[in-house]
């Protein structure tokens, strides 16, 4: 029954044209450790900032990100984002990027982080703050060309070694 009245009001949502991001069915989304999270942002509030490196792995893929759903890597923070082949990607009213850097990232596992959904305002996929680090191992970057951006922008350290 519960299934039943779930679809119905999910249905209605879609037919009022709601927004609405889709999670995995199970919530979950990223992982440190054993520890789930049901959005790469509370993963990312639960490292901490003395500089201990701390692994993220996407366990699916992330859609629908909003504006406010924008994930800031703290100074201090030191993260592996391991995309293991996921994708992030942005609803069409988004703006910015998805990922601010102002710690140390390394993004890694051949996923894929666009705003290319965004009607305007998705400028890339991560800002590199200055004095932030950010390395690239693989993975496509992107964002929506009317905004005038760039997949990545780096006013930090940047090593992009594939992608």
């Amino acid at each position: 029954m519960k299934k039943r009245l779930f679809v119905i009001l999910l249905s209605l949502a879609v037919m009022a044209g709601l927004s609405f991001t889709a999670w995995a069915a199970d919530g979950v989304v990223a992982k440190i450790g054993n520890q789930e999270y049901t959005s790469l942002g509370n993963a990312v509030a639960h490292v901490p900032t003395d500089g201990t490196e701390t692994t993220i792995v996407l366990t699916n893929d992330i859609t629908g990100l909003t504006t406010d759903q924008i994930v800031t890597i703290a100074e201090g923070q030191n993260i592996v984002l391991d995309m293991a082949g996921h994708s992030i990607t942005v609803d069409s009213a988004f703006t910015g990027r998805p990922i601010v850097n102002n710690g140390t990232l390394l993004v890694t596992g051949n996923g894929t982080i666009s705003s290319e959904a965004s009607e305007l305002g998705g400028k890339g996929a991560i800002l590199n703050n200055e004095g932030a680090n950010l390395t690239i191992e693989n993975g496509t970057f992107a964002g929506n060309v009317l905004a005038s951006g760039a997949a990545v922008r780096n006013l930090g350290t940047c090593v992009i070694n594939d992608g």
